[in-house]
């Protein structure tokens, strides 16, 4: 998949990913890579010892507007004692632009 960033017909940035090594399609989304994630307490200033996991997916929602969704879980340990645990989901919608979509 080929993506590009065009502003006023210009070319800002261009992009090529491969599917099964960058990202996954189906039916449904563009799903991003995905992936568990150690922390050991670093940099400094990180007090958190445990695992983390993200993935990303882009689609479309029923309106036609695209829509990105980021999942991060958690769990482990912060300051060595105090167990942490717990799950964020961020989503974001981006209006489609019918002048834009041919």
């Amino acid at each position: 998949m080929r993506v590009t960033a065009e502003s006023d017909g210009a070319v800002l940035k261009e992009s090529e990913f491969v599917e099964g090594k960058d990202l996954t399609l189906n039916s449904e989304h563009v799903a991003g890579s995905s992936g568990m994630t150690p922390s050991f307490a670093y940099p400094s200033g990180n007090v958190f010892i445990g695992l983390v996991y993200n993935s990303q997916s882009l689609g479309l929602d029923r309106s036609g507007n695209a829509r990105v969704q980021e999942n991060t879980a958690l769990a482990g340990t912060a300051f060595l004692v105090i167990p942490a645990a717990g799950v964020v989901r961020d989503a974001y919608r981006f209006p489609r632009a019918p002048a834009l979509c041919t």
